[in-house]
Protein backbone atom coordinates (compact mmCIF):
# COMPACT_ATOMS: atom_id res chain seq x y z
CA UNK A 1 0.00 0.00 0.00
CA UNK A 2 2.45 2.41 0.80
CA UNK A 3 6.11 2.54 1.02
CA UNK A 4 6.61 6.10 2.56
CA UNK A 5 4.71 4.93 5.79
CA UNK A 6 6.60 3.57 9.09
CA UNK A 7 4.72 0.57 10.27
CA UNK A 8 2.03 1.72 12.90
CA UNK A 9 2.38 5.13 11.97
CA UNK A 10 -0.45 6.85 10.49
CA UNK A 11 -0.58 6.41 6.33
CA UNK A 12 -0.94 10.18 5.19
CA UNK A 13 -3.08 10.39 2.25
CA UNK A 14 -4.35 13.05 -0.02
CA UNK A 15 -7.24 14.19 -2.00
CA UNK A 16 -8.07 17.35 -4.38
CA UNK A 17 -8.73 20.13 -2.61
CA UNK A 18 -11.55 20.14 -4.85
CA UNK A 19 -15.42 18.69 -3.72
CA UNK A 20 -16.78 15.90 -5.44
CA UNK A 21 -19.71 14.32 -4.29
CA UNK A 22 -19.90 11.56 -2.89
CA UNK A 23 -16.57 10.51 -3.36
CA UNK A 24 -14.75 13.07 -1.23
CA UNK A 25 -15.93 16.21 0.32
CA UNK A 26 -16.39 18.56 3.31
CA UNK A 27 -19.17 18.34 5.46
CA UNK A 28 -20.12 20.54 8.35
CA UNK A 29 -21.35 17.54 10.57
CA UNK A 30 -17.80 16.85 11.85
CA UNK A 31 -16.27 16.43 15.77
CA UNK A 32 -17.91 19.11 18.13
CA UNK A 33 -19.62 20.89 14.35
CA UNK A 34 -16.26 21.36 12.85
CA UNK A 35 -15.72 20.32 9.43
CA UNK A 36 -14.28 17.16 8.52
CA UNK A 37 -13.46 15.42 5.20
CA UNK A 38 -15.92 12.25 4.04
CA UNK A 39 -17.08 10.67 1.28
CA UNK A 40 -16.65 7.36 -0.48
CA UNK A 41 -13.22 7.30 -1.25
CA UNK A 42 -12.20 8.53 2.35
CA UNK A 43 -14.32 5.79 3.32
CA UNK A 44 -12.56 3.06 1.44
CA UNK A 45 -9.63 3.31 2.65
CA UNK A 46 -10.07 4.18 6.22
CA UNK A 47 -12.21 0.96 6.06
CA UNK A 48 -9.15 -0.92 4.23
CA UNK A 49 -6.69 0.41 6.91
CA UNK A 50 -8.94 -0.99 9.82
CA UNK A 51 -8.95 -4.18 8.28
CA UNK A 52 -5.35 -4.20 7.94
CA UNK A 53 -5.44 -3.49 11.39
CA UNK A 54 -4.09 0.16 10.65
CA UNK A 55 -4.52 3.17 12.38
CA UNK A 56 -7.22 5.54 10.26
CA UNK A 57 -4.92 7.95 7.73
CA UNK A 58 -4.62 11.54 8.07
CA UNK A 59 -6.25 13.24 4.91
CA UNK A 60 -5.27 16.34 3.37
CA UNK A 61 -6.94 17.99 0.63
CA UNK A 62 -4.50 19.90 -1.92
CA UNK A 63 -4.27 21.14 -5.42
CA UNK A 64 -4.26 17.93 -7.36
CA UNK A 65 -0.75 18.69 -8.22
CA UNK A 66 0.53 19.42 -5.51
CA UNK A 67 -1.46 15.87 -4.07
CA UNK A 68 -0.08 14.31 -6.92
CA UNK A 69 3.84 15.39 -6.65
CA UNK A 70 4.07 14.94 -2.78
CA UNK A 71 3.24 11.32 -2.97
CA UNK A 72 5.57 10.78 -6.22
CA UNK A 73 8.37 12.09 -3.42
CA UNK A 74 7.50 10.51 -0.69
CA UNK A 75 5.78 13.01 1.29
CA UNK A 76 2.58 11.73 1.20
CA UNK A 77 1.50 7.82 1.83
CA UNK A 78 -1.10 7.85 -1.03
CA UNK A 79 -3.63 10.16 -2.99
CA UNK A 80 -7.30 8.68 -2.95
CA UNK A 81 -9.90 9.43 -5.47
CA UNK A 82 -7.53 9.95 -8.71
CA UNK A 83 -9.25 10.14 -12.32
CA UNK A 84 -8.19 7.22 -14.24
CA UNK A 85 -7.00 9.45 -16.91
CA UNK A 86 -4.45 10.92 -14.80
CA UNK A 87 -2.54 7.67 -13.47
CA UNK A 88 0.70 7.78 -14.21
CA UNK A 89 1.50 3.84 -14.13
CA UNK A 90 5.20 4.32 -14.54
CA UNK A 91 5.86 6.47 -11.33
CA UNK A 92 2.12 5.40 -9.37
CA UNK A 93 1.06 1.78 -8.13
CA UNK A 94 -3.06 2.07 -8.26
CA UNK A 95 -5.56 -0.28 -6.77
CA UNK A 96 -8.70 -1.69 -8.94
CA UNK A 97 -11.29 0.79 -9.10
CA UNK A 98 -13.96 0.80 -6.72
CA UNK A 99 -16.51 2.93 -8.52
CA UNK A 100 -17.29 4.06 -12.07
CA UNK A 101 -19.12 7.72 -12.80
CA UNK A 102 -20.79 8.65 -15.50
CA UNK A 103 -22.22 11.72 -15.87
CA UNK A 104 -25.64 12.29 -17.12
CA UNK A 105 -28.15 14.86 -18.33
CA UNK A 106 -31.41 15.17 -17.55
CA UNK A 107 -34.04 17.18 -19.43
CA UNK A 108 -37.71 17.92 -20.50
CA UNK A 109 -38.59 16.22 -23.70
CA UNK A 110 -41.63 18.17 -24.13
CA UNK A 111 -39.49 21.63 -24.47
CA UNK A 112 -36.49 19.19 -26.60
CA UNK A 113 -38.58 16.97 -28.03
CA UNK A 114 -35.35 16.57 -30.64
CA UNK A 115 -32.50 16.23 -27.64
CA UNK A 116 -31.12 18.70 -25.42
CA UNK A 117 -28.87 21.13 -26.88
CA UNK A 118 -25.37 20.69 -24.81
CA UNK A 119 -22.70 23.90 -25.53
CA UNK A 120 -19.37 24.28 -24.48
CA UNK A 121 -18.45 27.76 -23.03
CA UNK A 122 -16.46 30.35 -25.07
CA UNK A 123 -12.65 29.59 -24.22
CA UNK A 124 -12.27 32.62 -22.27
CA UNK A 125 -15.16 31.15 -19.61
CA UNK A 126 -13.45 27.78 -19.44
CA UNK A 127 -13.63 26.79 -15.92
CA UNK A 128 -10.50 25.38 -14.64
CA UNK A 129 -11.46 21.93 -12.06
CA UNK A 130 -8.71 19.45 -11.12
CA UNK A 131 -6.65 19.59 -14.11
CA UNK A 132 -9.90 19.77 -16.21
CA UNK A 133 -11.41 22.74 -18.50
CA UNK A 134 -14.94 22.91 -19.82
CA UNK A 135 -12.96 24.67 -22.68
CA UNK A 136 -11.93 20.77 -23.99
CA UNK A 137 -15.11 20.46 -25.46
CA UNK A 138 -14.60 22.35 -29.11
CA UNK A 139 -18.32 21.92 -30.27
CA UNK A 140 -21.98 22.10 -29.75
CA UNK A 141 -23.37 18.89 -29.06
CA UNK A 142 -26.52 16.95 -28.88
CA UNK A 143 -28.32 14.26 -27.00
CA UNK A 144 -30.78 12.84 -29.80
CA UNK A 145 -34.47 11.49 -27.90
CA UNK A 146 -33.52 7.78 -29.27
CA UNK A 147 -30.13 7.35 -27.79
CA UNK A 148 -31.30 8.78 -24.17
CA UNK A 149 -34.36 6.04 -24.19
CA UNK A 150 -31.73 3.48 -25.35
CA UNK A 151 -29.30 4.76 -22.57
CA UNK A 152 -32.20 4.65 -19.84
CA UNK A 153 -33.66 1.21 -21.17
CA UNK A 154 -30.26 -0.09 -20.96
CA UNK A 155 -29.54 1.21 -17.42
CA UNK A 156 -32.67 -0.02 -16.23
CA UNK A 157 -31.28 -3.52 -16.86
Amino acid sequence: MAIGAAQGAPLRACASDVDFPPYVFTSSSGFAGGAQDTGLAVNVLQRALRRAGREPAIVQRLPWRRCREMVAHGQIDIAIDVPTRELDEKRFLASDAYAEVHHVYFYSSRKYPDGAPLRAPPISAAIPCADYSAAAWTRSASIPRARMSAQRTSAAR
